[in-house]
């Protein structure tokens, strides 16, 4: 699943959401949630939580690609709770790539120490204007 959806920014309600995830609960199948563009909601207040702090069977990908808005980096991460699975995983990246570039780890690092700042720019009022319109 995808919520933040992209490219709507549609979010289900935290019960629907619940519902998906117990839905999938009671078959026993994990559940793949990507959260790249999560801390980006247009109101924080509808953030739900990260499909792997509610259902141990879920999957969370994230990354700096656009919450921080660094694509080219091509840096980011799974959050699994389910060992097994896990470990299927490990050995899935350790046969496609075995570690990223250092230049891309080093500006990562960089931009999640400014994630804040970043995500602030982000998210403000001003930045939700298209860049794009120019005064006649």
């Amino acid at each position: 699943m995808n919520f933040p959806h992209n490219p709507t920014g549609a979010l289900p309600s935290f019960a629907d959401y619940e519902r998906i995830l117990e839905i999938a609960a009671s078959y026993g199948i994990a559940v793949f949630s990507d959260e790249m563009y999560r801390l980006l909601e247009r109101n924080e207040g509808d953030r739900l939580p990260a499909a792997v702090e509610l259902y141990d069977k879920a999957v969370s990908l994230s990354g700096v690609s656009k919450t921080i808005g660094l694509a080219g980096l091509r840096i980011g991460w799974l959050v699994v709770r389910d060992e097994r699975l896990m470990r299927r995983l490990v050995q899935l990246k350790d046969y496609t790539t075995i570690c990223s570039s250092a230049p891309s780890e080093i500006l990562a690092l960089a931009g999640l120490r400014a994630r804040d700042a970043i995500l602030a720019r982000h998210t403000s009022a001003s930045n939700a204007t298209s860049v794009c319109s120019t005064a006649s």
